[in-house]
């Protein structure tokens, strides 16, 4: 009980951390990181304005938990060798789970489940079925029986197939299999 209030009570922050934007301090702070990592080249300061714009349009409204996570998706794959593009992020932001998004789901399942199973009746108000009841079922159950078995009578018989494998000879071979490998060297000598 106390557990389930005490996640109740932070679903909305842990929504909150969850959904927040990266905007411009994000995109900032999730990519300079990795400065070290993808040295970058000199660039003027109009340089880097553009450079930077690019980033902040497409990543700016993807959540911040999101886009580290992209961001160090693509940091343990062996083949980056570079500073990732905004679109190759903006792929990985929405294909790659992160932490604060399955806190969230955890979350906000248990809070779920433990409000369904407090909605159930404890085990000692449940009561035993009536014999009207008992009856009910077992001739539901019996009507259940003879529709099956009818349904089986219905349907349709296939015949069973005679062998023609015949008896094998002293090599384990039967004479249709030795048809079957005349027809074969046949075929492969008129190829």
């Amino acid at each position: 009980m106390a557990l389930r209030d005490e996640a109740k009570a932070v679903l909305p922050v842990l929504k909150a951390a969850a959904m927040q934007m990266a905007g411009e301090e994000g995109v900032t702070d999730v990519l300079g990181r990795r400065f070290a990592l993808y040295p970058q080249p000199e660039r003027t300061d109009a340089e880097w304005a553009a450079w930077w714009s690019d980033y902040f349009e497409t990543l700016g409204g993807v959540p911040w938990s999101a886009l580290e996570a992209a961001m160090a998706a693509y940091v343990r794959d062996p083949s980056s060798e570079f500073m990732p593009k905004p679109g190759r992020l903006l792929e990985l932001a929405r294909n790659t789970p992160n932490k604060a998004v399955r806190a969230y789901d955890r979350a906000s399942k248990a809070v779920a489940y433990a409000q369904q199973a407090a909605a159930l009746p404890a085990p000692s108000e449940r009561r035993e079925p009536t014999a009207e009841e008992r009856a009910a079922v077992m001739n539901m159950l019996g009507r259940y029986k003879s529709t099956m078995a009818q349904r089986d009578l219905d349907a349709p018989k296939t015949p069973s197939m005679p062998s023609i494998a015949g008896k094998a000879d002293e090599r384990g071979v039967t004479p249709a299999m030795r048809e079957l490998l005349a027809r074969q060297r046949a075929q492969d000598e008129r190829r």
